[in-house]
């Protein structure tokens, strides 16, 4: 199958949007893992889905911490085994492309196509995992928040990188992520928010939408 041959070819992995293009009758995203890897409930789909659930909730939360940004289907690739990977990490924490205007405000990318190989949003049971991996994944990151903020402030400090556009806020933004005046509770609740905030996202549809019009990525 040509769509095996393309995900192979370059070290496993392309990214989406030339899924997209050239795998023949592409729809969707779903239906490109149930033609890939077989029909929902197959052991090889299974499989897939789950390292898919994983990986989207683990870049997701590197995504909001970090900032990354350009987060187009250009730059987000599936592996062979149905995992996510973010390339290009040329704007992260307070730069943006095409200057710092916000096109990317969401927390990070969750968007339908993702949803629907989650199995959709309803009474579904690896969406329910995806949120319950960024749940556990943020608590357990903010744990350490005292460690990443020494290394971004060394990072400040030690040289002018584009990443620190924003100066002393970015410090601070950065710093506000881990919500670290919030008890447990209440940072669960305030996690839900952000995947509320980040599903399907307008700023987001808009973006993609944006990045197909002028340089033809889906």
């Amino acid at each position: 199958m040509f769509y095996f041959f393309l995900l192979k070819k370059k070290k496993n992995a392309c990214s989406i949007s030339t899924l997209k293009h050239r795998v023949k009758n592409f729809s969707t995203l779903q239906k490109f893992f149930e033609q890939y890897y077989g029909p929902p409930g197959s052991p090889a789909f299974e499989k897939a889905q789950k390292n898919f659930v994983e990986s989207l909730a683990a870049y997701s939360l590197v995504c909001y911490f970090l900032q990354v940004k350009d987060r187009h289907n250009g730059n987000v690739l599936i592996d062979s085994e149905g995992r996510v990977i973010h390339i290009d990490f040329g704007f992260i924490m307070s730069n943006s492309p095409g200057g710092n205007f916000g096109f990317e405000s969401a927390p990070f990318k969750l968007t339908e196509e993702f949803v629907q190989v989650m199995g959709g949003e309803h009474k579904s049971e690896m969406f329910d995992y995806f949120q319950i991996l960024i749940v556990r994944g943020f608590l357990e990151v903010r744990k350490h928040s005292r460690k990443f903020l020494l290394l971004a402030k060394i990072m400040f400090e030690g040289a002018p990188m584009p990443c620190f556009v924003g100066g002393q806020s970015a410090l601070t933004d950065f710093k506000n992520r881990f919500a670290e005046n919030l008890s447990n509770e209440k940072c669960v609740k305030h996690i839900y928010r952000l995947i509320g905030e980040s599903l399907n996202n307008w700023r987001t549809v808009q973006y993609d939408m944006f990045q197909k019009i002028t340089n033809n990525i889906w």
